[in-house]
């Protein structure tokens, strides 16, 4: 015969239980009462008096028909329960996949909210010290996306639940970011199979889609967080890659709000130090693109908009020349695909490009990135409004913004902050502090906004002095520079492009990288061929370029 187990006040946990349901006994001196036992139970009556507990949550939420929201964690009575002792965890998640089952009548969406405290709260105690508080928040959230699995329709309020709470993973150890690993490929995984069955319902197929493109952008900036401990992107990258394959396979179209896991991706590959880092985004920024190739994305059927893809021209352009063969080839590829938007851009009427809107306005680098280039290419040349992201006129102590009462262009102030700060570093001069991080790292983000500014019907001939001074600011990217002079080059002397004067300003670029030792034999093999009697220069160009591209991998 089981043995009767008491309260904290000597009443039997059934008689607890039942006057509760008979309305007999308040909810909260109950759940007052049970949590007083558990805390000072043997350990092996800990699961019952767990059940006991969560049965009386239950029978709460049933009683306020859904609308029971604890204010803080602090009132959360799951929360109560998880801090109370260790050995409550395992029987803990069985009460809330439990209470999850018996409430779902009353709205996923409800229950999920009353959970979230709960949630939130069981990820950050992993801050503690203690390895092993890891697996509780492991084993809650693999379980409840298993869950999903079980109810398609009312699993998408669970998975945005959880995606909410991955961005509050501590990944400030290796064991940490080894147990998100494992968290991710369970919620990858349980929403493919969810996916697949909605799918085969014809039911929720784009709000689930909607929920994958939000699990991968919180997933992605998570890892560019400059909190974070490991590199290690590469797992995580093709894990989200293979969701997309799948919804891909399942004859899926592509979202539009994936634009912004490929500004995500394009802040990643500029990040990357490691060829297997950098290979695995640059497939995944090849697969996005072959995917939305196949889509139109037009606006009363005449208005395309400035592709977020542009971004990633110039971080793809300087690894070209990787001495890996794999990323070499992987950024060849990949830039065939750009050089047809790039046509594709300019060759389109100006009328017909659109600005994007909808973005958060500085919510993440990525989002920065991409509406400072929307805001500088559709910008009014009279207005000052682009000192709103990027002002340099105290920096420098002269006004770089205005000139002749005229205001200056982003490129141009651009350009006089590089060339000030290697002036300063010339004469030995200190540079600021919030100079120096420009020195180390944002040239190149630097570099992939003006490279897109090159094409700019106005702004072009100030970008290309731009791109100039980044590379005497930023040395290392002399490489990168001169592939981008071939680059352009290549799409400005064909045929359907109406760029031709632009070839002289670009070529212009080479006596300032010529100024690095390093570059002199590339710069040279670049000029010779034009030298020649019966040189035509359009086919030069294009023929250095093509020997750059085949070459310039193994110097």
């Amino acid at each position: 015969m089981p043995p009767v187990l008491f309260s904290r006040r000597g009443r039997p946990i059934r008689e607890v239980c039942r006057l509760v349901l008979n309305s007999n006994m308040d909810l909260s001196r109950a759940l007052l009462e049970l949590q007083s036992a558990l805390e000072g139970s043997d350990p092996k009556f800990v699961p019952l008096f767990v059940k006991s507990l969560g049965f009386l949550v239950c029978v709460g939420y049933e009683r306020s028909n859904g609308s029971w929201k604890p204010e803080s964690h602090e009132d959360h009575p799951f929360v109560k329960i998880l801090s109370s002792r260790r050995e409550v965890e395992r029987e803990l998640v069985n009460q809330v996949l439990l209470f999850m089952e018996k409430n779902k009548g009353l709205g996923m969406a409800e229950v999920c909210e009353f959970l979230r405290h709960f949630l939130i709260f069981s990820i950050l105690r992993m801050n503690a010290s203690d390895s092993s508080l890891f697996l509780f928040a492991r084993q809650l959230i693999t379980s409840m996306a298993s869950f999903c699995c079980s109810i398609p329709n009312q699993a998408l309020p669970i998975f945005r639940a959880l995606i909410h709470c991955l961005k509050y993973f501590p990944l400030k150890s290796l064991e940490v970011t080894r147990n998100f690993c494992y968290v991710v490929e369970c919620l990858v995984d349980s929403f493919t199979v969810v996916l697949r069955q909605l799918v085969g319902k014809g039911v929720l197929i784009t709000e689930a889609q909607l929920c994958g493109v939000e699990l991968i952008e919180n997933v992605l900036s998570l890892y560019m967080s400059p909190c974070k401990q490991s590199d290690e992107i590469e797992p995580i990258v093709e894990l989200l890659k293979h969701m997309l394959v799948a919804q891909k396979d399942l004859a899926l179209h592509y979202m539009p709000e994936l634009a912004s896991v490929i500004l995500s991706l394009s802040v990643l590959l500029i990040e990357s130090d490691l060829e297997h880092q950098q290979l695995s985004i640059l497939k995944f920024l090849q697969f996005l693109l072959k995917w939305k190739s196949k889509i139109e994305y037009a606006v009363n059927g005449a208005e395309y908009f400035l592709s977020e893809e542009l971004l990633v021209i110039f971080p793809v352009i300087s690894l070209i020349s990787s001495p890996s063969k794999s990323v070499k080839g992987a950024a060849n590829d990949l830039l065939v695909l750009l050089e047809r938007l790039l046509v594709k851009l300019l060759t389109m009427p100006k009328i017909n490009l659109a600005k994007k809107v909808g973005y958060p306005s500085i919510s993440r680098p990525e989002l920065i990135a991409y509406r400072l280039l929307q805001h500088l290419w559709f910008e009014d040349r009279n207005s000052l409004s682009s000192s709103f992201f990027l002002s340099f006129s105290s920096v420098c102590g002269t006004d770089v913004q205005e000139m002749h009462g005229r205001p200056r262009s982003w490129a141009y102030q651009l350009k006089e902050l590089a060339l000030w700060i290697v002036e300063r570093r010339k004469s030995g001069l200190p540079v600021p502090r919030s100079q120096e991080i420009l020195l180390t790292e944002m040239p190149l983000l630097f570099g992939a906004i003006a490279a897109v500014l090159v094409m700019h019907p106005s702004l072009g001939s100030t970008a290309i002095d731009a791109l100039a001074s980044i590379g005497n600011m930023d040395p290392k990217l002399g490489v990168s520079l001169l592939l981008s002079i071939l680059f352009y080059n290549n799409i400005f002397t064909r045929k359907d492009v109406v760029y031709q004067s632009m070839l002289p300003k670009l070529l212009g670029m080479l006596p300032s990288l010529a100024s690095q030792t390093g570059m002199i034999p590339l710069v040279v093999q670049t000029i010779l061929p034009m030298l020649h009697k019966d040189a035509k220069p359009y086919s030069v160009v294009r023929n250095s370029y093509s020997l750059a591209l085949s070459n310039l991998g193994d110097q």
